[in-house]
């Protein structure tokens, strides 16, 4: 079984709705409850709304992460391509992409 992880309640609700028999769990902003992540399933997908900093993006845009940055680094995802391929056999026009990482909402020119 595939485990979803989602910051924020509104996010989990949004999964739930459309995915009604997964395992849907809140791990919170800034990932306040990471000891709640599990990988013993051996297949974790974090999914959450973002913050769209592309000017071709919009609200429901399906975005999976090719690497993940914060100020301490960046890490790759291999896998990435794998995951598109799969949504894109779906008919899900999704589109591959950096994850930025941030403490606190980015707003205004900070985006």
């Amino acid at each position: 079984m595939t485990v979803i992880y989602a910051a924020l309640g509104i996010e989990a609700r949004a999964v739930r709705r459309g995915w009604p028999d997964a395992d849907v769990r809140v791990v919170g902003m800034r990932a306040r409850r990471l000891d709640r992540v599990t990988t013993t399933t051996g297949r974790v997908l974090l999914l959450g709304f973002g913050g769209g900093l592309e000017e071709h993006q919009r609200p429901g845009d399906v975005v999976v992460a090719t690497s993940v940055h914060d100020t301490t680094g960046a890490v790759e995802l291999p896998s990435a391509t794998g995951v598109l391929g799969v949504l894109r056999q779906a008919g899900i026009a999704a589109s591959g992409g950096v994850l930025w990482c941030s403490d606190h909402v980015v707003r205004g020119a900070e985006r």
